[in-house]
């Protein structure tokens, strides 16, 4: 009997130690999946080239430049209007579907609004003798004119698409991007080959998508790179992809190998991290493994490049050569 009830309180004990691990445990799991879901919104989206960032941020930046028009012997709120020519000399310059393209637009729809506020202002308020309700009118504008240009600055810097509110630049996106997928239909022709089509872009986002998160963590700094490029490159055969879509026969042999290929070697590398004790693979072994992973990244991008300038060219190629040579290094390293 005494040995049961010592064991039936041993047993109590227990579970009571053990409901306390898993209170604890919880709120540790909750803490981390926000630090994930923060990190997630706030961390730089290394698809977007580090340029297209800057010219973004400048477009933006651009809209501050009306205050010293103001010196100028003008109206105010017309040269506030005539502000727009700033960041559209950037439209002007960049390619009208990149992201700095995207967000010129945004910084053009600031200034049209900005410059309509202060012109409504200053046509109800400039017959005030005492000026009160014109200067706090342009003074709220004035607030609300750089905690938007803040915020766009920020966000633009991370790479991160920034609408002003009421904006109707997305919509004019969304439309184009679905005259696009109709202009592809009636080139393509048949439903089969569109749908082949809207697969491969459909392919194209997945793998792009899974290489921005495989590196995120990563350390090594030339692995990443290649990686990163390769996105990048990816990114770029896509829009050549939307913009003359029946191309994509020429390269599907590259589509149905390459993407899913990287994919695999980034899985790989990840799984061979999480056994490491840390990311940089120190050991003979893992650091081997490593400059395996990079020559194989390194021949995938030389692949991709050759695709991009031979789509511009408008040459019709084969890949077995390349793609026979990609199976024997995955093959000798031990990869596939």
């Amino acid at each position: 009997m005494a040995d049961n009830n010592q064991d039936q309180t041993y047993s109590k004990s227990g579970n009571q130690a053990g409901k306390r691990e898993e209170a604890f445990s919880h709120p540790k799991q909750e803490l981390k999946e926000l630090g994930s879901r923060f990190w997630k919104k706030f961390a730089p989206d290394p698809a977007i080239p580090s340029s297209e960032k800057s010219w973004a941020r400048r477009s933006h930046l651009t809209t501050l430049l009306i205050y010293p028009l103001s010196l100028l012997p003008f109206p105010f709120p017309w040269e506030a209007l005539a502000g727009i020519v700033f960041p559209l000399f950037i439209w002007l310059a960049r390619k009208k579907n990149s992201y700095s393209g995207r967000q010129t637009l945004e910084a053009m729809y600031l200034q049209v609004i900005l410059g309509l506020g202060y012109l409504g202002f200053n046509n109800a308020f400039s017959s005030d003798p005492d000026r009160v309700l014109l200067v706090f009118s342009y003074g709220f504008l004035f607030f609300l004119h750089l905690l938007f240009v803040s915020l766009a600055t920020v966000k633009t810097s991370l790479g991160k698409n920034h609408s002003y509110p009421f904006s109707f630049i997305p919509l004019l996106f969304r439309k184009s991007m679905e005259n696009r997928l109709d202009l592809a239909k009636a080139e393509l022709g048949s439903k089969e080959e569109f749908k082949e089509f809207s697969a491969m872009l459909g392919k194209i986002d997945q793998v792009r998508n899974l290489t921005i998160q495989s590196t995120l963590n990563w350390q090594d700094l030339d692995l990443k790179k290649e990686a990163l490029e390769f996105s990048e490159r990816l990114a770029k055969l896509k829009t050549k992809l939307e913009e003359k879509p029946s191309f994509y026969k020429q390269i599907k042999q590259y589509l149905n190998y390459f993407p899913d290929t990287t994919s695999q070697i980034l899985n790989q590398y990840n799984q061979l991290s999480s056994n490491s004790s840390s990311h940089s693979l120190g050991d003979g072994d893992n650091q081997s493994r490593r400059s395996q992973i990079l020559e194989l990244l390194k021949k995938i991008n030389e692949t991709t490049n050759e695709v991009l300038v031979k789509y511009d060219s408008a040459q019709s190629f084969a890949l077995d050569v390349e793609i026979e040579a990609m199976k024997k290094n995955i093959q000798l390293g031990g990869f596939s």
